[in-house]
Order: C-alpha cells, then structure tokens, then sequence
C-alpha cells in the first residue's frame, strides 16, 4: 500500500518514507518486503506462493535500484494538485 501511496503527493509520504519518492528507495523496499515472504516462506507453512511473491518482489526490487542507480528516475516530481486541477479545468472547457 506504501508504494501505491508514494505515487502521491502526500505529505506523510514525503515527512515519513521519503525514501519511497525515488527509485532506488523503491527498489530498496521491494528486496525487503521480499525478504518478508522469505521468512513466512521458510517457517512450518511453506508454500511456493511465498517463494514465487519473494522472487518476483526480488527481481523488481534489482530491477528499480539498477534503474535508480543509471541515473533513469521515472518517479521524479510528483504530480501537483493545482497542476491537476487547471490541466482538468482547461480539458473540461474544451
């Protein structure tokens, strides 16, 4: 939900997971949440679903911080609600 959220602007996301608003902080994220699934996956209820989530979390997680780190940042600027709001405002009189 946290990477959903980042999306956004936010300001709880910007005062308290800053590191979401960027790729590499995504990435970051992602390998630790797929070491989440790694620990359920290997405790008494072991399913493969764990180590499919943990593996496809992984290969993003790899993914972003590699992507982050050439210098390719799609996250960028977040979407500002004035801008939002006169780009729809402008639409709707068209």
């Amino acid at each position: 939900m946290l990477i959903v959220f980042s999306f956004f602007d936010f300001e709880f996301i910007k005062k308290n997971f800053l590191f979401l608003k960027t790729t590499a902080g995504r990435g970051f994220f992602d390998i630790f949440c797929s070491f989440m699934f790694l620990i359920t996956a290997s405790t008494g209820d072991s399913s493969i679903m764990g180590y499919v989530m943990m593996g496809i979390l992984m290969v993003c997680g790899v993914f972003f911080i590699v992507l982050g780190f050439m210098g390719k940042d799609p996250a960028g600027e977040d979407f500002k609600q004035s801008d939002v709001q006169t780009s729809a405002a402008k639409a709707a009189l068209l």
